[in-house]
């Protein structure tokens, strides 16, 4: 008689290298088209930025507001890769990523009503 076999344990694809991998990149482009249409929609008086903090570094001009824009990224993008061997970090990505991707549909939709 043989015994029964239990079924493998399979990883998440949310939690592996290769999606940790692509939602950093997602994170760090979607932060630049932010940056981009966040400074260009500011400066036209086509709205205010959202985050306060943020809000505060524009104070200090585009250089200020690049500068912080990504220092921060840069920084939250280094953690989340020195430790890529913990599954939470690299499940924390991935909802990183589609807030930024939500963000930047919101700039289309800036976007969309300047050209209607």
């Amino acid at each position: 008689m043989t015994s029964p076999t239990l079924p493998l344990r399979t990883e998440n694809p949310l939690a592996s290298l290769a999606s940790f991998e692509q939602a950093l990149r997602a994170i760090v482009v979607l932060n630049v088209v932010d940056l981009a249409s966040t400074q260009l929609w500011v400066s036209a008086g086509i709205t205010t930025e959202a985050n306060p903090l943020m809000e505060t570094a524009m104070g200090a001009g585009p250089v200020g507001f690049l500068a912080a824009k990504v220092a921060l990224i840069s920084l939250a993008v280094g953690l989340l890769w020195r430790h890529r061997e913990r599954r939470m970090a690299r499940v924390a990505a991935v909802p990183l990523a589609l807030i930024y991707a939500f963000i930047g549909g919101g700039h289309v939709g800036i976007l969309a009503l300047i050209l209607s």
